[in-house]
């Protein structure tokens, strides 16, 4: 089974020490929501992103899936997250089709520390 691009974007980022030299470190969250009016036009974009990276038109549609019947998720994921983000660490993707009310309802990892 092939798993998702947000899937293995978590499985690639061990979660950092929660704390350095006796400081707790803050976490951030950003929530975003989108309407999302055009999934062709959301996959052409971000296929275009993938092929810019060097994907070949399948592994884009294994990424992605078909334009036809694209990932919706794996669409924003491939638009939205960072590639690097100087001098952080990311440590959850939470991207889905649900109230923003019920994606941010179970808190992070060892959030309670901080």
């Amino acid at each position: 089974m092939q798993t998702s691009l947000r899937q293995r974007m978590v499985e690639r980022v061990a979660p950092p020490p929660r704390h350095r030299a006796g400081a707790a470190i803050p976490i951030y969250q950003i929530a975003l929501q989108f309407d999302v009016r055009s999934t062709l036009q959301l996959w052409h974009a971000a296929a275009q992103r993938l092929r810019e990276s060097g994907l070949s038109t399948p592994d884009i549609e294994t990424t992605i899936g078909l334009a036809s019947d694209p990932s919706i998720a794996d669409c924003l994921a491939t638009l939205i997250l960072p590639r690097h983000a100087p001098g952080c660490d990311l440590i959850d993707v939470r991207i889905g089709q649900s109230s923003i009310d019920d994606l941010f309802a179970s808190p992070l990892p060892n959030a309670s520390e901080h």
